[in-house]
């Protein structure tokens, strides 16, 4: 975790995710530009993740990421955040991340 986190700590089932910069290339070689959309894939890294949430019985539901995972983000949704050392994040719920990347 980057030192400017240490007092940054996502509550319940949130999870703080830094964007990884995907290749606008296709397969064959061709630069895309990025201010255009063509469909790709935004990815993250987790950085830190709340521990999860509970039930109205009281039961805990553990977060579904833990730090380090790779997931695939929704276009249109997460809460930007940036820190005062200008790191930019982007918060989302864990149930609103589409997908866990295998590595």
């Amino acid at each position: 975790m980057a030192s400017h986190l240490k007092n940054f700590a996502p509550t319940l089932n949130r999870v703080l995710v830094r964007l990884i910069e995907t290749e606008a290339k296709t397969s064959s070689g061709i630069l895309l530009n990025k201010n255009e959309d063509y469909g790709l894939n935004k990815t993250g890294i987790v950085v830190d993740a709340g521990p999860g949430k509970f039930t109205k019985k009281g039961a805990k539901i553990d977060n579904l990421f833990k730090v380090g995972d790779r997931v695939l983000l929704p276009e249109f949704m997460g809460a930007k955040i940036e820190m005062d050392s200008g790191d930019k994040y982007l918060m989302y719920r864990d149930i609103d991340i589409l997908a866990h990347i295998e590595k």
